[in-house]
């Protein structure tokens, strides 16, 4: 847990690794999220580095991965987000957002 890493870390180091603001990162045993994984370490040491200490964010990329700015469909889609999962809409509001002009979301149940 959080607390046993915490007492384990020497004293001296504690607020400047538990206390400093630092993003909380989850590491996966799949390669695509241990690239993001990699990408928010990195960007967090940059950002407190002489250089980027003025920025609030890096657009940082790995190369061949897959970038939202870049993603289409070729037709319209509709991305029905259930009412009874909380949490959907927003998932599927920031999708639409990302794929620009070829997504609609709907929480109206589909007709069969």
């Amino acid at each position: 847990t959080l607390a046993e890493l915490r007492s384990e870390c020497p004293e001296e180091l504690r607020a400047a690794i538990f206390d400093a603001g630092w993003p909380m990162v989850v590491w996966h045993r799949f390669e695509a999220f241990q690239h993001v994984s990699l990408k928010v370490i990195a960007e967090a040491l940059l950002l407190k580095t002489p250089k980027y200490a003025g920025e609030k964010a890096l657009p940082l990329c790995i190369p061949g991965e897959l970038r939202a700015d870049r993603l289409a469909c070729t037709k319209q889609v509709v991305l029905w987000a259930s009412t009874l999962n909380d949490g959907a809409r927003d998932l599927a509001d920031a999708v639409a957002a990302v794929v620009k002009g070829s997504v609609s979301v709907t929480d109206a149940t589909p007709s069969r």
